[in-house]
């Protein structure tokens, strides 16, 4: 019973020396906590707040992208509708142009000047074929001049003719 006994102390004595390297340990343990706890609730509170954050500032930058990518699109296409009307400004101002001279040329005026005779576009070939139009009415102004000229020298002899006619004794012509 004895060497029970001594055993028993023993082990007793064994678990009383482990009870208390547990309870040293679990202070120690504790007191870690006691110290990290703090600064693992600041780390949580800093991951949310850098969360946030970073929530906010990815909205805010697709905001700025957003309108970014409205005033760049309203900018292109107001310039390309300015680049239209110019492009369309320098198709339709000869056009005009021509127009205008054609009308007077229509209406007799062969001294309309006629513009875009050195562009060698459409309206280039247009224009020179308004220049042979005006050359030709004029061709066929001279025409009508002389033609009138000479049926009022053939009338003005012709009438003289008559009137040389009259004047003079009949002849009689035998047969």
């Amino acid at each position: 019973l004895a060497k029970l006994a001594g055993a028993y102390a023993s082990d007793l004595t064994q678990l009383v020396r482990m009870r208390q390297a547990m309870d040293s340990e679990v202070a120690r343990i504790e007191e870690i906590n006691a110290y990290v706890a703090p600064n693992i609730q600041t780390l949580a509170e800093f991951g949310g707040n850098l969360s946030l954050s970073a929530r906010q500032f990815a909205d805010a930058t697709q905001s700025f992208v957003r309108k970014f990518l409205a005033g760049a699109s309203a900018g292109i296409l107001i310039l390309f509708v300015a680049i239209a009307s110019l492009l369309m400004g320098s198709v339709i101002r000869p056009v005009r142009l021509l127009a205008h001279a054609s009308s007077f040329l229509a209406r007799g005026d062969q001294g309309a000047n006629i513009p875009a005779l050195g562009n060698y576009d459409e309206t280039g070939e247009i224009a020179h074929a308004l220049v042979q139009f005006r050359e030709n009415m004029l061709h066929a102004q001279r025409l009508r001049d002389e033609m009138e000229l000479r049926l009022e020298t053939a009338e003005t002899t012709g009438v003289s003719a008559r009137a040389a006619a009259k004047s003079a004794p009949e002849e009689q012509i035998p047969v």
